[in-house]
């Protein structure tokens, strides 16, 4: 716990990631958006509810097929 190097490289770290939350916090960059953005929640619940929608009763689908169902009922 002694070594400077240590210390200094770990308080530089911190304060890079300080920034980073801090921008993040504001809704900057591409990350910053998509943790604030309700309208991206929405969406993402909304696709979501699609897909266990389209999925449901096809158990005895082969996986290819299951997917392809859903992927088509998204768009």
């Amino acid at each position: 716990m002694n070594d400077d190097k240590l210390y200094r490289e770990t308080t530089v770290a911190m304060s890079n990631a300080r920034e980073i939350l801090e921008k993040v916090n504001k809704g900057q960059g591409s990350v910053g958006k998509l943790v604030n953005d309700e309208t991206f929640y929405k969406n993402i619940k909304v696709s979501l509810q699609k897909l266990d929608k389209a999925t449901e009763g096809l158990e005895d689908q082969g996986p290819l097929s299951v997917l392809g169902i859903a992927v088509q009922s998204l768009f």
